[in-house]
C-alpha cells in the first residue's frame, strides 16, 4: 500500500515500560480498542496541526490482541 511506513514509538518519563524502546517498536504491531479510541484522538489533535493521519486497521485475527496477553505469552 505503501513504499514506506513511519511508526513512532514515544518515550513517556511519567511511564514505566515493561520493555525497551527498541522491543516496544518491533512489537507495535498488537494493539486494541482503546488504542484505536486514543489514535482517533490524537489524529484530531494532528488535523488541527496541519497533519493528515491514515488508519489501517489490523489484520482480523490480530485485532482483539492486547499487550497484556502479548506479556502473558511470553511469561
Amino acid at each position: 500500500m505503501f513504499d514506506q511506513v513511519t511508526v513512532l514509538v514515544a518515550v513517556n518519563d511519567g511511564k514505566r515500560p515493561s520493555q525497551a524502546t527498541a522491543v516496544r517498536a518491533r512489537e507495535i504491531r498488537v494493539r486494541n480498542s482503546t488504542d484505536c479510541m486514543r489514535e482517533y484522538e490524537l489524529a484530531a489533535m494532528n488535523e488541527v496541526m496541519g497533519v493528515t493521519t491514515l488508519f489501517v486497521p489490523a489484520r482480523p485475527e490480530l485485532a482483539a490482541m492486547s499487550s497484556t496477553a502479548v506479556r502473558a505469552l511470553r511469561a
